[in-house]
C-alpha cells in the first residue's frame, strides 16, 4: 500500500516538471526568434548598400529587413511603404526587439527603415555605410525623421 502511495505522489512530481518543463519551452521560444532575428541581422553588418539589393552582396533597406525576417522564418512584404501597413502600431515607448521602425527621409511618410535592436538602437542599410547599427534618437538625423513603428513578432 505504501508503496502504491509513494509511486503516485513520484508520478504526479514527473507530471508538474512535464508541465513546467513545457512552459519554459514556449517562454524560451518567443525570446528565441527576437533573439534570432536579431542575430540574423547583425550577421549581415558591413554589407553594402544597393537600390533595390535583396542579398549580403547589396541591400536596400525594405531588402534587408525582408530578407532578415524571411531568414527568422517570416514573411513581410517588399516595400518601406508595404512594410509600414504591416503589423500592428506601436509606440515609441513602447518599442520591443525585433520591431520595424519608420523614417521620413527622402519624401512625405515612410522612406527608410530598420530593426530595433534594444537600447535606443536600430539595425538598417544605409546609403551611406551599409548595413550598421544606428542610435535611434540621433539628434542630428535619425530622431527628427522618426515617423513610427510597427510590431510583426
Amino acid at each position: 500500500m505504501v508503496l502504491k502511495g509513494l509511486f503516485a505522489i513520484f508520478a504526479a512530481f514527473i507530471i508538474s516538471l512535464i508541465g513546467t518543463a513545457n512552459i519554459q519551452a514556449e517562454e524560451l521560444k518567443e525570446v528565441k526568434v527576437e533573439d534570432q532575428l536579431i542575430s540574423n541581422a547583425k550577421a549581415h553588418l558591413g554589407s553594402p548598400y544597393l537600390f533595390g539589393g535583396t542579398s549580403h552582396e547589396g541591400f536596400d533597406c525594405s531588402g534587408f529587413s525582408q530578407v532578415v525576417f524571411k531568414q527568422t522564418g517570416i514573411d513581410i512584404p517588399r516595400t518601406t511603404g508595404e512594410q509600414f501597413e504591416t503589423g500592428i502600431a506601436v509606440k515609441k515607448e513602447d518599442l520591443q526587439k525585433g520591431d520595424l521602425i519608420f523614417f521620413e527621409t527622402i519624401r512625405k511618410g515612410p522612406s527608410h527603415l530598420g530593426i530595433y535592436i534594444g537600447d535606443n538602437k536600430f539595425i538598417h542599410s544605409s546609403s551611406s555605410k551599409g548595413v550598421a547599427i544606428s542610435n535611434l534618437d540621433d539628434p542630428y538625423y535619425w530622431g527628427p525623421r522618426y515617423l513610427g513603428a510597427r510590431r510583426v513578432l
